[in-house]
This record gives C-alpha cells, structure tokens and sequence, in this order.
C-alpha cells in the first residue's frame, strides 16, 4: 500500500504541530499511523486535525523546515482504501446528515410524510404554488406574545427591497378582498374587509351570522378621527365617537348627515348646516339654543340673528342724543389689504377705531395673540395576557376588556396645533410652538339700529326747521 507525501510540511523543533501545504491529511491519515520527517526519523500521529494540520509524538527533534518531505505510512490491520472511502463521506456529508431530521420511504412523497406526522404538504419551487388541501385550513405562528421583533412577519428575500403582500383572484375572476376578524369563530363575528373588484376598491365593516355591524373608524395617535355610523341616513362622525349628532350631546366634533345635513360643536358653540326646510344655516349656543340662521324663501336669502323679545329685558328707548354725538365719531377710513394689495377699499373701517365709538360692533381685542403648541400625557403603559398567562401585546394602554398589567408609563401626544389650556394635570405638559394673531372683527349690521335712529333725530330736525321757515314766509307775505 503506498505512503502519503503530497505537497510539504513545515515543522518547529521540540513541536509536536506539522503544518502541511497542498496536503489533505483529513482523508489521508488516521491517528496511530506513522509519520516519517523532514530530519528522517519517524514519529506516532496521535491527532488529525484538519486537511493541513496533524500532531506528532514525541515532538520534532529535527532541525525547523519550512517546506520538507514527508511520508505518513499505515501501521494498523485494516482496509485503509474503504476506510478512506467512508472517511471521505463523512467529511463531505456527514453535517448535512446530522441536519437532516425526521425521514421516511413511502409509495409518495405525500405518503411519507403521512407516516411522519407532517401531512401532506407539499414542497414548491419557483413558479409552483404552495397547495394546503382540505378546509378550514389555518396557518399558525406566534403573531402576538413575544416582542414585536420576534413575531411571525411577512418579509421580502430580497436584501434592501421593499415587501409587497399580494392577494390574486383565480382564473378570470375580477375579485380579490381581504378579511379581518373579531372572533376565532368566523361564522359569527365582525369582520374588516378590504375589497376590490372591476369597478372600486372598497372598505367595508360587515358581520357574518351572529357578529355585530360594527363602525368604520379611522385612527391616527391613538386617537380616533373619523367614524363612519351604520345609520341608514349615511352618518359620518369627525373627532367624536357619539352616534347623535355632536350638538345634543354637546361633544366637540362634526356630523355629516345625508338627511339632515351637517352638524358641527365645539365649545359651546354650534353649527347646523342644511338644516331641511327653508333654514340653509343654523347657529347654536350652548347645546340646543338656536341664536341665528341663514334663510331662503326659494327666491331670495335673509340673515337672521335672534331677536325675540321673550330672550329681552329693561327694553326701554335708545338714547338718541348719544347716537347723535358717535356719528362723527366714526372714522371711515379707504385702505388696501396686504393680501390683496392692487384692490383699494374705498369706504371701510379699523376695528379698534370703531371700538371706541360703538364697542358692540366689534370683536375682539387690539393686538390680540394666542400661543399655539403641542399638548403632551404620560398615560400607563402594559401588558396584555391571553387566558394561558401568555403575553399579548407589550407596551398597550389599559383595553377596555381583557387582562392588563400596568408596567410602565409612556409620553402620548394627546393633541396638536391647540391653543394653551388655562388648567393641565401634573401628567400633561403643553409646548408652544408657535404664535396666532387673534384678528378682531366688525359687524356692520350692528351700526344700522344707530343709523336708524340717527335718521329719525335727523327727520324731526328737518320738520321742525321746515316749520321755523313756513312761520318766516308767511310773516314775509303778511
């Protein structure tokens, strides 16, 4: 049988280490073996390390060499080729044996697998489909209780690129949706669809057997913005969650109304718009009273503030003689708006000019500003457990049901682009932003009851001079 020599090897005095170049002792050599040096005297290998790398005893006695000869001759009673064989196999499949698991011969592959207690799923390449026979079918994995890193995911294989979820229709179908339930029993729940076909793409809150109708609401920082009620008038809800319109449950928000119209509140005050009727707008204050509209005989439209005289009180005369004396105390002024500097206004007003005159005409304050900013909750954060103590979800405010373990507290933005508040919790904090002119405003029509009575002083002046002059003519003529 003949020895092994390829390539060289490199040796250290006194070391027991044989480092070989273009060697493969791995499938050449076995422990026991013999192994004669570079200096000529022979050697007991006692470990194989690698393809290059073998042990000696005793250590080299020889002189170092960097690249010597070598031989490594078999000293042990056995059929070194099949042992080399077989060694060779085991170098080359052995860890991917070791990784394979469970396995199995059947008439099938599907067969086989049966007879693992796989099922038969089948495999798939590049262009297959991945079939799950049967009904009722679930894929399963931890969707929920370990931390969001470690959860099942949908990813793309490709590195750096973005991953696209598809839903396809069959055939020539023309429709593909998407289903969200509430209840592990689908038969009886409400569901969440996502839906699209020919002529839209849809998003739908329906039930199947049991399962409620449910609102559609939108979302945005754990607050909710929109809602979408399953009245048969067509309502939709902004910023408030009541299914009555947002005036008689004084809850700041908006309602749309495809019956009634538009409803809208907000500290105190409210609007009504399309209001049914002849009424086109409605003002409110305070919950249901009704302090102005807008509206329409079918030709022609009125402006209407409340004016009943079961709302009045003291109702006595104007004084006259003090209108007489504001009416050249009002300065009628022509300017420009900066916003639209080329058209001049001819007959106008300064708001805080005319407040001195007639203050009822005009709101709000000379150079008037509000702080506007960001207002920022630290609200309770935790834990929610499924009935086996398994973790849910990790870092969630308290549910409205269910099992929940405070564990922490978290900084919530809890509104935007608000004024400052006059009072807030020792858990809020309300950071400016930035700063709003408060614009102050004129109503003219409040100035016509003065022009009114103006001109009536204006008209007894005029009659009573009339009769001073028809006296003068007729002393004249006598």
């Amino acid at each position: 049988m003949p020895w092994y020599s390829a390539g060289t090897v490199a040796v250290t005095n006194n070391s027991p280490t044989v480092t070989g170049t273009g060697t493969t002792f791995a499938a050449n050599a076995r422990v026991g073996d013999a192994f004669r040096g570079p200096d000529g005297l022979w050697y007991e290998v006692t470990n194989v390390a690698s393809a290059t790398v073998i042990s000696i005893k005793p250590n080299y006695q020889g002189a170092n060499s960097a690249a010597g000869s070598y031989a490594i001759a078999p000293m042990q009673g056995y059929v070194k080729d099949s042992a080399d064989a077989l060694r060779g196999f085991v170098n080359q499949y052995g860890t991917l044996l070791a990784s394979i698991g469970p396995w199995s011969t059947a008439a099938s592959p599907a067969d086989a697998r049966i007879a693992l207690g796989l099922g038969p799923i089948a495999t798939w390449q590049s262009g297959q489909a991945l079939s799950l026979p049967g009904s009722g079918v679930r894929l399963q994995a931890d969707f929920s209780s370990a931390s969001l890193a470690n959860r099942m995911m949908l990813q793309t294989s490709t590195a750096n690129a973005l991953t696209a979820v598809g839903v396809l229709p069959n055939g020539t179908a023309r429709v593909s949706l998407y289903n969200v339930f509430n209840g592990s029993d689908p038969a009886n729940a409400s569901y969440g669809q996502l839906y699209v076909d020919s002529d839209a793409v849809r998003l739908v809150s329906g039930a199947s057997g049991a399962g409620a109708n449910l609102p559609l609401s939108l979302y945005t920082a754990g607050v909710e913005r929109v809602r979408l009620q399953t009245s048969s008038n067509g309502v939709i809800n902004f910023f408030q969650n009541a299914s009555n319109n947002p005036i008689s449950e004084r809850l700041p928000g908006v309602m749309l109304n495809q019956t009634f119209g538009v409803y809208a509140y907000s500290n105190n005050s409210a609007l009504n718009v399309g209001t049914g009727g002849n009424n086109l707008l409605g003002f409110y204050y305070n919950g249901l009273n009704a302090v102005g509209t807008i509206t329409t005989n079918g030709t022609s439209t009125a402006y209407n503030t409340s004016s009943d005289y079961r709302l009045k009180q003291e109702i006595q005369d104007a004084d006259a003689d003090a209108a007489w004396r504001n009416l050249d105390g009002y300065r009628i002024r022509s300017y420009a708006y900066k916003t639209d500097p080329g058209h001049r206004i001819r007959f106008g007003g300064i708001a805080h000019e005319l407040a001195e005159v007639n203050p009822d005409m005009v709101t709000g304050e000379k150079d008037a500003a509000v702080g506007i900013g960001t207002l920022y909750e630290v609200r309770s954060i935790g834990i929610i457990l499924g009935d086996d103590n398994r973790v849910l979800a990790h870092d969630v405010e308290e549910p409205p049901e269910g099992r929940w373990i405070e564990t922490g507290t978290h900084e919530f933005v809890a509104a935007t682009d608000v004024e400052e508040p006059d009072e807030i919790s020792s858990k809020q904090r309300w950071v400016k932003t930035e700063e709003r002119m408060q614009i102050q405003g004129v109503d003219w029509s409040k100035l016509v009851p003065e022009l009114v009575l103006n001109l009536q002083t204006a008209k007894r002046m005029i009659q009573d001079l009339r009769s001073e002059l028809d006296e003068v003519r007729q002393k004249i003529s006598a």
